[in-house]
């Protein structure tokens, strides 16, 4: 059933320990002695969310106004919210390409083990038989192919922030 009324914030409260959004809800006007319908954001336990928590509407959006004037009135915050913004993600990125490097690394050291598997195998010294050497290798190939697939991930994510910055 789609929603009767328009809320201002819907979708956009997010509690900040759990990540989950707010739910939206109105209080009809005439009970518990209410002159008029009253809007709230709600956050309830039964719904998967961390406590039970509720925020008048009236107040919630009448303090977000206040801040988006601050921010628009004055341009020193607005280029202060945006340099903390781009902080972030430059920080965000770094660590991103940090966990490729070290991707890299232990792709390169799977790599260097199944040579050297494959070397055991093709030995005439060491006798090892073909299941065996299947069955060691199976393993460091699964790992391999997983590892391709994140870095390729991660590169593509660094790819889209460079492209938008």
């Amino acid at each position: 059933q789609a929603p009767k009324r328009a809320f201002l914030l819907s979708k956009m409260v997010f509690c900040e320990p759990c990540q989950r959004v707010y739910g939206v809800e109105t209080h009809k006007a005439g009970r518990n002695r209410r002159a008029v319908d009253a809007q709230s954001y709600r956050h309830r336990i039964k719904q998967g969310h961390c406590l039970n928590k509720t925020i008048s509407a009236r107040v919630l959006e009448a303090h977000v106004w206040q801040q988006v004037q601050t921010i628009l009135l004055n341009p020193a915050n607005l280029r202060e919210g945006y340099q903390a913004q781009l902080e972030k993600q430059q920080a965000l990125t770094q660590r991103q390409q940090e966990l490729v490097k070290t991707m890299e690394e232990r792709l390169a050291k799977l790599d260097k083990a199944r040579r050297n598997l494959t070397i055991s195998y093709n030995d005439p010294d060491i006798d090892m038989s073909k299941a065996e050497f299947l069955s060691l290798r199976e393993p460091i190939d699964k790992e391999m192919k997983e590892l391709v697939g994140q870095i390729g991930v991660l590169k593509q994510e660094i790819e889209a922030v460079c492209l938008h910055a």
